[in-house]
């Protein structure tokens, strides 16, 4: 005896044939949206927990590929057991686009491998403050003094702008890459953006939720780049009152 109702089929070639719901209507009218338009974009495809949002978006993402779309498919909440879900966005965009052949003067596996480098030195963390300053360098409480401390303190503030600098400079980079992956990918001929589907984000724990939003929001806005991302808007917002309080 199955306690759960089967997964409805989605075929490659015919995404709609068992679309009982007449889901078609509006998958192909956020596949017009999506082709629109160069810019950065997000759209969010919002219902509550069970509503269908999943067979939504595997709709929509072999709707796309039949229309010359490159996609890559991320499932947030597979990925919630690990502390920056930017590792493995990283790595499911790297793995999900090598597959396609190369195009103009450089290898799409070298432009992938630019974007994973770009990306390690942004995950990159620096030592805590509080334990470098705090220590001072040193082991012995009994050798603190204020001179030492300010010593340490200056030294961290310098490494931090330092770190700030580089970080910022491997964003910009990373955004580049990106965006020079997007144009690759299709060729000269098309202006369609490389689409980002991202499901199960109202599964994962507040901070994961969050912090997947936040890459979106930092890194990945990129002409020639658009996210579709399923979400429960209200458990979105306890999620974000979880972590940043009530008054938000």
């Amino acid at each position: 005896m199955k306690l759960r109702i089967p997964e409805i089929e989605i075929l490659p070639d015919d995404p709609f044939r068992n679309d009982n719901l007449e889901r078609k209507y509006a998958v192909e009218g956020l596949t017009n949206i999506l082709g629109s338009t160069t810019d950065p974009l997000v759209i969010s495809v919002n219902a509550p927990w069970g509503y269908g949002k999943t067979t939504f978006l595997k709709m929509l993402h072999a709707h796309l590929l039949n229309n010359g779309f490159k996609v890559v498919r991320f499932n947030a909440w597979e990925s919630d057991y690990i502390d920056d879900p930017f590792v493995a966005l990283l790595t499911d965009t790297e793995e999900q686009l090598k597959v396609l052949k190369s195009v103009g003067d450089k290898s799409l596996q070298n432009k992938l491998e630019k974007v994973k480098n770009y990306g390690k030195k942004i995950i990159k963390t620096a030592v805590p403050a509080a334990v470098r300053v705090a220590t001072a360098g040193v082991l012995d409480l009994n050798e603190f003094t204020e001179e030492s401390i300010a010593d340490a303190a200056e030294r961290f503030a310098s490494e931090q702008i330092n770190a700030y600098l580089e970080a910022k400079k491997s964003i910009s980079s990373f955004r580049e890459e990106i965006k020079s992956i997007a144009e690759s990918i299709y060729g000269q001929q098309s202006m369609l953006p490389l689409v980002f589907i991202i499901d199960e984000l109202d599964r994962c724990r507040p901070p994961h939720a969050v912090r997947v939003l936040e890459i979106v929001k930092h890194l990945f806005s990129i002409d020639r780049v658009a996210f579709v991302i399923a979400l429960d808007a209200e458990q979105l917002a306890h999620s974000i009152r979880t972590l940043y309080g009530q008054g938000m």
